[in-house]
């Protein structure tokens, strides 16, 4: 438990200054515009129910050390791994790839980013481009 020495009411009240009031567990982030406080945040939704599966707040930044830890709530949460999961390129590396073969996931997970003025690749294009560090799941 965090304990703060100044509080927002004595701020509100004008005794003292407005001071920022947070969790003490919260961590400085990257984020697309520069840094962020606060936390990181993932769910498993079901995809025929539309309903939230399993989810897990953190204070640590990148997304693809989550995704072992979001295949075993899910596990434990309906009993069984799902049949196959989607996800983002944040979620992407050669480990993840492996735990979800591993529990029998067919799994989509995005292996870069793609702006979005810059037009799509063609199939064509992606075959005979050579796959890279990034893109060794999508070559098997």
């Amino acid at each position: 438990m965090c304990a703060w020495t100044k509080t927002r009411s004595a701020a509100i009240s004008g005794s003292l200054p407005l001071r920022s009031a947070r969790a003490c567990d919260e961590q400085i982030t990257k984020a697309k515009t520069g840094f962020l406080q606060g936390y990181n945040a993932q769910t498993a939704v079901d995809s025929d129910n539309q309903i939230i599966i399993a989810y897990a707040l953190t204070n640590q930044s990148p997304d693809a050390e989550h995704l072992p830890s979001m295949i075993r709530a899910i596990v434990g949460n309906c009993g069984r791994a799902p049949e196959r999961i989607t996800a983002d390129a944040g979620y992407w590396s050669e480990d993840n790839a492996a735990c979800a073969e591993a529990a029998g996931i067919d799994a989509y997970i995005a292996t870069g980013r793609q702006k979005h003025s810059s037009a799509p690749e063609s199939a064509e294009e992606q075959l005979q481009a050579p796959p890279g560090k990034e893109s060794a799941a999508k070559a098997q």
